[in-house]
């Protein structure tokens, strides 16, 4: 999120899904604490930030009360995606209750 803004303040550009998504191999290289955090996890949440910044813009279309898109933290972010689940280490056990076989190398 902080990236799309500052990309707009700065050179007046728009930065998208496509193009942040294009870039998250060199962001996992550089910083240590995204090496171990499964690329699928990482596009949800570029996806995530993709559907905010969508659905404030087609407010504005609409005219009415947008809502700037604001950062969640931690707390407030309490889900994660794995599309391909039982390839990367997530089963479901009787009733539904998932269990996380292999999350970090």
């Amino acid at each position: 999120m902080q990236e799309r803004r500052d990309a707009y303040k700065k050179a007046g550009r728009t930065v998208g899904f496509y193009e942040q998504k294009r870039y998250l191999p060199e962001i996992r290289a550089e910083l240590p604490e995204y090496k171990h955090i499964h690329s699928q996890v990482l596009q949800n949440v570029i996806e995530r930030v993709d559907l905010a910044f969508k659905g404030f813009f087609r407010r504005v279309k609409a005219g009415q009360k947008a809502g700037y898109p604001r950062f969640k933290g931690k707390g407030r972010y309490d889900s994660f995606t794995f599309p391909q689940a039982y390839e990367t280490g997530v089963k479901l056990q009787d009733g539904g209750r998932r269990v996380l076989l292999k999350v970090f190398p």
